[in-house]
């Protein structure tokens, strides 16, 4: 995990009480260190006020793609369906979203990319050498990942975020450094923050991520005089979730500020939670320590357009017609057996006895199954499959 580093410049504990006063400023980067938590933290939540449509619309599109009622993208809630909703389970469904997704991520990202070190006209002394840098970026790249299994590798962490691009739009990598290794993990897209005025051009100064950690790692991880806030910090689940679960884990805010220009002295990172500054150190590089993977563009703004966010109109039309057809199947669609009032045939004797014989008097017994829907509705379903994947740029065998 990234939050392994130690405090670069010692700060004392926030004092909530002796603070209180404090009017948080938007620019938390040249603020004193020991404020800064209150500034960095003023902006998030603004930011996560007027980008509420955001974590609604990737709660959908989470929805669509795991084909669940899921209550809440939150810590602890995300495997847990909405009870009133639980009816939708019995329905038929053909889940493209999802069908789609995971084709197009075995077709696309099965691949692992590596670079090679070429040389032209070198000696053979340097050709070795170059082959060695080969061998060496694939191993760094079988052991970047922080987990076990395809978590480990950096090709399995760039699959998983594929996915997450596909589904919410954009797919986070978290590049750091662990010790002496360079490291990667995937991150969730609701972590990452960046104000919409900021990414119109996707070029923002500023960005945050916010991510549960164990209380436990943090009292590792920082000096005493940091125990008390880290104590006092409130649980980072929400909802019933910190009463139910056994996981005593905070928020963790991380944030970044872009130096202005080459010589400039305004970039910062902050580690903080909120009611204290953990680290504050001075950040010079042009650029943040993210990768992102977005399907496709929107004209305008940071965050990308995910695959379920173009088909939601075909599935909802498929769910739609699935509807109709299951409904149409139950109520027409039934074989029926009908008797002339006239004819005195008891409806007892129909059975389905093999070789009986049968006596009727007068009109003779219909049987008769009704077509449930025309044949034109069964084509639009295909239809809309095969539309599917075309949209998606992937054969539907």
């Amino acid at each position: 995990m990234p939050i392994t580093s130690t405090p670069n410049v010692p700060v004392e504990t926030y004092n909530t009480q002796q603070h209180k006063g404090i009017k948080p400023k938007t620019k938390w980067w040249e603020q004193p260190d020991e404020e800064m938590h209150t500034h960095v933290w003023a902006t998030i939540k603004n930011i996560r006020k007027h980008q509420e449509y955001r974590s609604t619309n990737n709660l959908k599109f989470a929805r669509l793609y795991s084909n669940m009622e899921i209550t809440s993208l939150s810590g602890g809630l995300f495997n847990r369906t909405n009870d009133a909703q639980n009816f939708t389970a019995n329905r038929v469904t053909y889940n493209v979203i999802k069908s789609c997704i995971d084709t197009a991520s075995s077709k696309i990202s099965r691949s692992k990319p590596r670079p090679f070190f070429l040389t032209e006209g070198a000696s053979w002394d340097l050709q070795q050498r170059a082959k060695m840098l080969t061998k060496f970026f694939q191993g760094l790249y079988e052991n970047m990942g922080t987990g076990t299994g395809e978590d480990r590798t950096f090709w399995g962490i760039g699959r998983q975020c594929f996915v997450d691009a596909c589904i919410f739009g954009t797919g986070p990598v978290h590049i750091f450094t662990e010790g002496n290794e360079v490291k990667a993990e995937r991150n969730f897209v609701d972590e990452i923050l960046v104000d919409d005025a900021e990414g119109r051009y996707r070029n923002p100064r500023q960005m945050h991520r916010i991510k549960l950690v164990f209380r436990e790692v943090l009292f590792d991880l920082f000096p005493a005089k940091y125990h008390n806030a880290i104590a006092a910090a409130p649980s980072g689940l929400q909802g019933d979730m910190e009463a139910r679960s056994t996981a005593d884990m905070i928020q963790v805010a991380e944030s970044w500020h872009l130096p202005s220009g080459e010589n400039a002295k305004d970039g910062r990172y902050c580690m903080s939670i909120e009611n204290c500054t953990l680290s504050v150190s001075e950040y010079n590089k042009p650029y943040f320590p993210f990768l992102f993977q977005r399907w496709s563009l929107h004209p305008l703004g940071f965050y990308g357009r995910g695959l379920a966010e173009e088909l939601i109109g075909i599935q909802l039309e498929i769910n739609k017609t699935l509807r109709n057809i299951q409904l149409a199947q139950h109520l027409v669609a039934v074989p029926q057996v009908w008797l002339d009032v006239s004819s005195k045939i008891p409806g007892k004797k129909i059975n389905n006895e093999i070789g009986g014989i049968k006596y009727y008097r007068g009109t003779a017994p219909q049987f008769y199954t009704p077509q449930a829907m025309s044949g034109e509705i069964y084509n639009h379903l295909e239809t809309l499959y095969r539309k599917a994947y075309e949209i998606t740029g992937i054969s539907l065998m």
